[in-house]
């Protein structure tokens, strides 16, 4: 069991669905620049990046897990 408490294997499964959530994630920013308007863009990007950040974290179990993600709302 790991500090966290999630098996090697639930690691790995939960790595999976935040890849793929990455990936869906990704898709939406496309469609956003091409259609949808610039906070619609902004907003996905955002959220993408901040997936992204987590999902690095995720696939390096012995990495501090500190979040230094920064704040959006200018706080």
């Amino acid at each position: 069991m790991s500090i966290n408490g999630l098996s090697a294997a639930q690691q790995r499964a939960a790595l999976r669905r935040l890849v793929v959530a990455f990936g869906e994630l990704n898709t939406i920013v496309e469609l956003a620049a091409a259609e949808a308007s610039p906070d619609l863009r902004e907003h996905a990007e955002i959220a993408r990046d901040m997936l992204g950040a987590l999902v690095t974290e995720v696939a390096q179990p012995s990495r501090d897990r500190r979040c230094y993600l920064p704040l959006t709302n200018g706080t």
